[in-house]
C-alpha cells in the first residue's frame, strides 16, 4: 500500500507539474510539500496544519482528500495528548508537586516530533531570556540612586499651577567655574 506521501507524488507527476508550480497553485511552501511527499510530517508546525495542507494538495491534484486526511490521523496524529497540568494539581490537591508536572510537561513534549520538540526549547530558552532582560531592566529602574520626580531640588507649587516648579536648575545647566571666568 503507497504512503500518504507516495500518492501524493505520483498525482503530482501524472498531473506533470514540478514541486514549485504546485507550491504556487496552492499557496503551499515548496519546503511543506516536498515534506509532505517524503511523509516527514514534523517539519509541519501542527496537526491541524497538515491537515490543511493534505486538503488543499490533494484538491489540486485532483485527489479526494478525505481518505488521506483520515490516514494521516491514524497513522502521524498523536493519539492522545497528555495534560498540560495534572489532574491533582487542578484540584488545588497539595500532594502534587513540580516534579509531577515537569513529567507531564516531557511526556507531552515527546508526542511532537523532533523538529516541533527543538521549536518548543527554542520557545523556552528565548522566554527564559526576555524574563532576564526584563528583571534587569526593572531593578535598573527601581535602584536608589535614580532620584524620583521632584527630588533632588526644592520644589515650589504657584497658586493656581497644578504641578511641581523646580526652583534650582539641574546640574546639568549650572555655570562651571573656570580660571578665564574669574
Amino acid at each position: 500500500m503507497e504512503s500518504i506521501g507516495e500518492m501524493l507524488k505520483t498525482a503530482r507527476e501524472a498531473k506533470g507539474v514540478s514541486t514549485s508550480e504546485a507550491a504556487k497553485g496552492t499557496r503551499i511552501k515548496v519546503q511543506h510539500i516536498e515534506a509532505m511527499e517524503r511523509d516527514d510530517f514534523d517539519v509541519i508546525p501542527a496537526v491541524a496544519y497538515a491537515k490543511g495542507f493534505i486538503k488543499i494538495y490533494a484538491e489540486y491534484l485532483g485527489l479526494d482528500p478525505q481518505p488521506l486526511v483520515r490516514r494521516f490521523m491514524e497513522e502521524h496524529a498523536p493519539k492522545e495528548r497528555p495534560p498540560l497540568v495534572p489532574e491533582e494539581t487542578r484540584r488545588g490537591d497539595p500532594g502534587a508537586t513540580a516534579a509531577k508536572a515537569l513529567e507531564n510537561m516531557r511526556k507531552w513534549l515527546q508526542s511532537f516530533g523532533p523538529a516541533r520538540r527543538r521549536r518548543a526549547g527554542y520557545g523556552v530558552a528565548l522566554g527564559v531570556v526576555g524574563g532576564v532582560l526584563l528583571v534587569v531592566v526593572a531593578v535598573r529602574c527601581l535602584r536608589e540612586d535614580n532620584p524620583a520626580p521632584g527630588e533632588g531640588g526644592a520644589a515650589v507649587v504657584a497658586e493656581g499651577v497644578s504641578g511641581e516648579i523646580v526652583a534650582e536648575p539641574p546640574l546639568p545647566y549650572l555655570p562651571v567655574e573656570t580660571d578665564a571666568g574669574r
